[in-house]
Parts: structure tokens; sequence; C-alpha cells
């Protein structure tokens, strides 16, 4: 979304044009259940009052529902405490029923996890950033090329550029340490020393290094954050077989979000089915859900054809953490106790959840932490913030 600040930062620090790579229109939802819902913000008023525009004349939206929608946007404000996000919501005066049919789905969406479940403090970050400080947060911004062509591939050209020396397809074995301080890593029985090391991998290869680096207790931090599971299903209808536009999102358990990748990637009838937080897979089989999905989408538009499309399925289990209430105080910061060991990624305590954006963020503040400590040492003055 146009909210992902940090993202396209670097993105034109390293030389890239944000407009090479993603295509981006206002903000325009439709979700799919028992009715239609459809809301487009408005694109000539400013934050929130755009949002509250497109609620007003939002399709499939009842009068109640509307005014619901009124309500929350005159009086957002962050929870006293962090509880569940649909408590939260009901507080803010919205119905059960607009609940279940737009910010569900949106908070699936932005925390990868149920609404009944999902940390108030998370949702309220994502919906102010998002919808109450500038229009254009709100904006969508579909990817036109695969995510490695759009940062990683030239983020490794420019570091070379730089004089950085890369080891791809090279795992950590271990942290050396040296006096209880940091001073490098072991790659394939190889050493390489530094003066700062930054652990940016996920949560559970974090954990794996801290534990062959006998570093017993930042493993059992680790163990604390627990994750959702994310599944893509890709499906190849006819080249004739659309859904009409980029994405639809859908109030069903499995059914959940639906990309075009025909309109965003130019490859005819290619939809990909993004699947959150659903543990059931691995209950009922891959052809079943695969099929689950196939059914409930033919269902929906017939037109697609009852044939089995070729199927490709990519399933993380530890896709992202859990954003449920209190989870922020499991968070690690970027700095740990052992000097000269930092920490940065998705997992890491960000105001937002688990998202490409709050990796970004993390790996920027890391880093103008380990300056600002620098600077300090260099003038002899040394702040511990841990």
């Amino acid at each position: 979304m146009g909210a992902y600040h940090h993202c396209f930062e670097m993105m034109k620090k390293i030389g890239l044009k944000v407009e090479d790579f993603f295509e981006s229109q206002p903000f325009d939802i439709t979700i799919i259940g028992d009715e239609v819902l459809q809301l487009k913000a408005s694109r000539n008023l400013t934050a929130p009052w755009h949002l509250f525009v497109g609620g007003l004349f939002a399709k499939g939206l009842s009068f109640s529902e509307k005014n619901a929608f009124y309500r929350l946007i005159k009086q957002l404000k962050r929870p006293s405490e962090d509880c569940p996000a649909d408590i939260w919501l009901l507080s803010l005066g919205q119905t059960e029923s607009l609940i279940e049919r737009f910010w569900s789905p949106l908070c699936l969406g932005a925390l990868t996890t149920p609404v009944s479940n999902a940390s108030a403090f998370l949702l309220y970050e994502v919906l102010h950033q998002v919808f109450f400080t500038q229009a254009r947060n709100s904006d969508w911004y579909f990817p036109t090329q695969t995510l490695d062509r759009i940062f990683p591939l030239p983020a490794v050209k420019w570091l070379a550029t730089k004089g950085a020396h890369l080891h791809l397809k090279s795992r950590v074995s271990k942290i050396l340490l040296k006096e209880n301080k940091a001073i490098g890593v072991e790659i394939g029985g190889q050493s390489f020393h530094a003066d700062y090391v930054i652990l940016a991998t996920a949560p559970r290869a974090a954990k794996k290094i801290f534990e062959t680096s006998d570093l017993d207790s930042l493993a059992l931090m680790i163990d604390q954050i627990k994750s959702e599971p994310i599944s893509t299903l890709y499906l190849q209808f006819p080249p004739t077989a659309t859904i009409g536009q980029p994405m639809l999102g859908f109030s069903d358990p499995i059914l959940q979000w639906v990309f075009d990748r025909g309109i965003t990637h130019g490859t005819p009838g290619l939809l990909a089915v993004v699947t959150s937080s659903f543990d059931a897979i691995g209950e009922i089989g891959t052809a079943e859900f695969s099929q689950a999905i196939v059914s409930r989408l033919t269902a929906y538009f017939p037109y697609l054809g009852s044939n089995q499309p070729i199927t490709k399925w990519i399933r993380d289990r530890h896709g992202a953490i859990s954003a449920t209430p209190g989870c922020q105080e499991y968070r690690p910061r970027n700095r740990t106790y052992v000097p000269g060991l930092w920490l940065a990624g998705d997992y890491c305590h960000t105001p937002y959840p688990s998202t490409i954006e709050g990796a970004m963020m993390s790996g920027q503040q890391c880093i103008k932490s380990i300056k600002k400590m620098r600077n300090s040492v260099q003038q002899g003055v040394i702040t511990l913030e841990i």
C-alpha cells in the first residue's frame, strides 16, 4: 500500500523508480460474502474523509453499517488496553455484521491473524497509518514483477558497487563470541570477523543460530513468538479467465484473497489465492485444500469452468508472527544484551505487524541505533537501551 514509505524510500536509495515495479490505484476494495460489498475511497478528499465518503456511497452496506462506519472515522483513537481487535471495534460502535464483512477480512490481510485473536494495538496502528494520515497512504500498489526483481536482485547489484562482499547460499552456523562479545560469524567452517553482527533472519532461523552459539536466553526469547501460516495457491485457468480486477476479498475461512496475475503481471488466466492463519490444511491434505479452493472460486465465477486448473502451492507454516494481544511485549528490540549483536526483521519490535514494511523499518532503525551508539562512544557518552 501507499503507507509502505520505508520500502519505497529504500528502493529510491538504490536507484529504482517505484512506478517501474508497481501499478498504483486509489483504495478500491470488493469483498464477496453472502452479499457483495464494494467501497471506493474518494479521489478528491483528504484523509480520513476520503474513506468516509467511500463508505457513504459503498455498495452492499446497510444504513446502520454506514452509520457505524462514520462513528469509527469520527472517533478512532488508540485503545486503552491491548484487547482482541473485534472487542475494540465493537467498543467503537461497529456492528457485528460490519466487522464480519469488512473489518475482519482487512484485519486478516494486514495482521495475518483473525480479528477475534488480533491485537487491537496493532490494528489501530495499521488503520491510523493507512487511512488517517494521508489519503495516498491507502492507495493500492500492485507489483508488476516478481518480488526478487523488485528489490533483492537490484539490492545485490547496488551493494556490489559499494564494495560489499556477498556470500550467497551460505548458511551462518554460529555467532563468534569472545569475552561475551559478538565478534563475527562462522560460515561453512570459515570465520568472518566484524565490529557489529546484525542477524536479519526469520525468527526460527535465528533461534537455531542462538542455540549453536550457546545463547540460550536469546533462543528462549524467540520461543515466545508464535507464528501464523500463509498459503498461496496458483491456479492456471484458460487465458480468457479473469476476475475482472487486480484483487478480490472474500468472507470465507479458506478463500480469502484472490489476485489476478493476468492483470498485474501479464500472465493471462493465472490466479493467486492467498490464505492466512488456516491451520486445517495439514488435516485435510493438499489435494483436498486445492479442490476446496477451486470449488468455492468456480461457485462464485462459473465462467472459469469446471476443469481442474494446473496448480502450484506454496505454504509457509511460519509465514508471519501472530499479532495477538500482548505480542508487542515479546518482540525483541534491535539491540541484544550481547555487545556487538543486533537483530533486525519483521518479528522485531516496530509499531507494525509482521510485514515487509515492518522488516524494512526494523533494519533501518537498527542501523540508526548502531550509528547513534558509535557516536556516543566517540563522544565519551554511552546510553544503554535494551
